[in-house]
């Protein structure tokens, strides 16, 4: 943690774009009532504990459609 002067405070993670695709920069906006800001950097390509989710219909797979109703998403970290 960094601190540019006495009212900022700048913090630098590492986490998967996707995270920050799925609602980071919302929460961060609503925790923050708004003053906070969030700048990256694509750091490439890295390999991830992904897990497929399927959606079936009626029990059936729906693999013809070219929009499956599927999805790759991070593995949830388990709870201590």
């Amino acid at each position: 943690m960094e601190h540019p002067d006495k009212r900022r405070a700048l913090l630098t993670y590492e986490f998967p774009l996707a995270e920050m695709i799925t609602g980071y920069y919302d929460k961060l906006k609503s925790v923050s009532r708004g003053y906070a800001s969030m700048d990256y950097d694509f750091l490439g390509y890295r390999a991830g504990d992904l897990v497929k989710i399927d959606i079936l219909v009626k029990e059936i797979r729906l693999m013809h459609s070219p929009s499956s109703l599927s999805a790759k998403v991070l593995k949830p970290n388990p709870e201590p």
